[in-house]
């Protein structure tokens, strides 16, 4: 009953700017603090309606913050497109650039010295939009050996007149790939 009593009291602050619904959230709150005070016996006698609005406020508006974001829905990101696996077996240079990532229903394939790895499951490095795109539908070694993401370094494959230094760099990116995604296959010369 002390709900019903003292809710009407809210209603002559409806001038303030306050949404309808903020305002019911705050009054319904403001009423159970005043419910819990009556039933304690701890109501202070000289109590009135704004001072439980501001009381109601004040623990609306915390909690209206901390619930907010769980009542929403999260937004989910669109599920990526489901790439084919890549087929094992041996690809051209012609062949494998057609596997850069720009179909999304191909697998993302690099080559490094030869042989060709796929890195599909990676998407978001190595196919479109991606840090490492370059690197995707090529033989990568040199662009690896420089550690150069540049399209013009990416696309040479020559690796003959690299530094021991970079050497070694290619020997760390290819002991990399080895161990983290599948070989599927070797790049071959193209059949005439």
């Amino acid at each position: 009953w002390c709900c019903a009593k003292y809710s009407r009291n809210f209603t002559d602050y409806d001038s303030i700017l306050i949404s309808p619904h903020l305002l019911f959230v705050l009054s319904a709150f403001a009423n159970l603090r005043l419910c819990i005070l009556v039933i304690c016996g701890f109501r202070k006698p000289n109590m009135d309606g704004l001072e439980y609005l501001f009381i109601g406020a004040a623990i609306g508006i915390v909690l209206f913050f901390v619930f907010r974001g769980g009542s929403e829905q999260k937004k989910q990101p669109p599920p990526k497109p489901q790439r084919a696996p890549a087929e094992k077996r041996n690809y051209t240079m012609d062949e494998l650039r057609q596997f850069d990532g720009s179909d999304p229903t191909k697998a993302i394939l690099i080559g490094i010295r030869g042989s060709i790895f796929d890195v599909s499951a990676k998407s978001d490095f190595y196919g479109p939009g991606g840090p490492y795109n370059v690197f995707a539908g090529r033989d990568a070694a040199r662009a690896l050996a420089k550690d150069s993401t540049d399209p013009a370094v990416a696309s040479n494959p020559d690796i003959s007149d690299i530094t021991p230094d970079e050497k070694s760099t290619l020997d760390s990116w290819e002991d990399f790939f080895v161990g983290k995604y599948e070989k599927i296959g070797s790049i071959v010369a193209a059949s005439s």
